[in-house]
């Protein structure tokens, strides 16, 4: 959980102070969520052990769709690829479990460039098929 903490922390605005990490309970109370899966909850270690990427996977294996929250990259990191390699593994995890679509929001360009399409006026606008190249 700790090293949880200062990976979102380190991703979203760089809060190096760990007063300013999100609180711990915030993340078990995440593990504690009926759906919350530890084989979806993934990360990129460097090699000293620090989390640099991270990314949970949230499915509904009965309508078949999955989403991605939250997905992140330590600031000193980002631009190298490796939220896009996490969530490359989550597609293909989802796809293992039948899994046919993704929605993300919209508001974010890293979904668009990799590959989620806007979808109309629905409540998730961006939405990625599996199967789609």
């Amino acid at each position: 959980v700790e090293r949880r903490r200062q990976a979102k922390a380190l991703a979203f605005g760089g809060h190096y102070s760990p007063v300013d990490w999100p609180p711990a309970e915030a993340f078990r109370e995440m593990q504690r969520a009926p759906d919350y899966r530890k084989d979806l909850d993934l990360f990129m270690v460097a090699p000293d052990g620090e989390y640099v990427a991270f990314c949970t996977m949230w499915l509904d294996e009965v309508n078949g769709y999955g989403n991605f929250e939250p997905v992140g990259t330590h600031v000193e990191y980002q631009g190298q690829g490796l939220g896009r390699m996490l969530l490359m593994d989550g597609f293909r995890r989802m796809a293992e479990r039948g899994i046919e679509k993704s929605y993300m929001d919209p508001g974010v360009g890293f979904y668009q460039r990799i590959g989620f399409e806007p979808m109309g006026n629905r409540y998730y606008p961006w939405i990625k098929y599996l199967n789609h190249p």
